[in-house]
């Protein structure tokens, strides 16, 4: 099941989802590139919704996570 982009007007929420669903369907690749540009968007599309995010302290806790983890992976 396809899972669909809250926000499918918004340019940047449409290439996150191109980004994750191709990293999902090469995730045995693991590859390092990918999962960079992945970390380098998710930061622009923060970033573009900072406004309206700020005040949600778990959402930065998320980022965090997400962020940490990758960068483990990449550093197996």
């Amino acid at each position: 099941m396809e899972q669909k982009c809250l926000l499918r007007h918004n340019p940047n929420c449409i290439l996150m989802y191109k980004i994750i669903k191709n990293d999902m369907t090469k995730f045995e690749e693991n590859n390092p590139e990918k999962l960079k540009e992945f970390i380098k968007q998710l930061r622009i599309l923060v970033d573009e919704f900072h406004p309206n995010i700020y005040t949600i302290d778990k959402v930065f806790l998320g980022l965090e996570i997400i962020e940490n983890s990758i960068s483990d992976e990449l550093n197996k």
